[in-house]
């Protein structure tokens, strides 16, 4: 990438993990936004949303993939690694690349939603009650709707609504991949009904809720 990059928010239908190599860039999400360099990889659930920005140097970033269902859908997180070590693995045997990166986040725990401050108590919020209103929310954190908007906006790039959204969507993404019913996914994520779930998830991603619960299944 080169100096300056801007990659506006984008979905990635795979899981994979990226390995920063030269250079750095920030990645904004529903999760937050995570300093990427050498050192720090970032490990992304499958339909992840993101935007990038890379910083003057620009950057050099090695995606691993990873098989279907090994991270939970939509989330990401960061994770310090050797990236030396990790890169000469992933050039002979990507498979125990990324299973040893599993290893270190699974051993660090997950960072995700971990920062401070009002945008990161609001996304604390939003991910427990996918359903609920911004102003609630907002009222909840002691601030008004429009100042909440607005430090959201500034440091994510993304306003609240659609954030609360995309959480929405990712409770769906994870119980579908868990097997449960259509109803009951819709309930538990918020939506106002099932025919709305259908409606937002084909709009993302191009494919019925039934579909996407079977593309994420763990692959046997």
């Amino acid at each position: 990438h080169s100096a300056h990059d801007r990659l506006a928010f984008h979905r990635h239908e795979s899981a994979y993990i990226a390995l920063p190599l030269e250079g750095s860039y920030e990645e904004s999400s529903a999760d937050g936004r995570f300093a990427c360099a050498p050192g720090i990889a970032v490990v992304h659930g499958e339909w992840h949303m993101h935007a990038d920005r890379f910083t003057g140097a620009g950057g050099r970033v090695l995606n691993i993939d990873l098989p279907s269902g090994a991270v939970p859908p939509g989330g990401s997180a960061a994770v310090t690694v050797d990236f030396v070590e990790i890169e000469k693995l992933a050039r002979r045997q990507p498979a125990r690349a990324a299973a040893a990166v599993l290893e270190t986040w699974a051993s660090a725990g997950d960072p995700a939603g971990a920062g401070s401050g009002l945008v990161y108590a609001f996304l604390r919020s939003v991910r427990l009650s996918p359903a609920a209103r911004i102003a609630e929310l907002a009222a909840e954190l002691g601030v008004s709707r429009e100042h909440l908007a607005r430090r959201v906006k500034a440091h994510l790039g993304i306003g609240p609504s659609r954030l609360r959204s995309e959480w929405r969507f990712r409770c769906a993404a994870e119980l579908l991949a868990r097997g449960e019913s259509l109803a009951r996914v819709a309930v538990a994520a918020g939506y106002s009904d099932q025919s709305h779930m259908t409606r937002d998830i084909k709009a993302r991603l191009g494919r019925t809720p039934g579909r996407l619960g079977r593309l994420s299944r763990p692959r046997r």
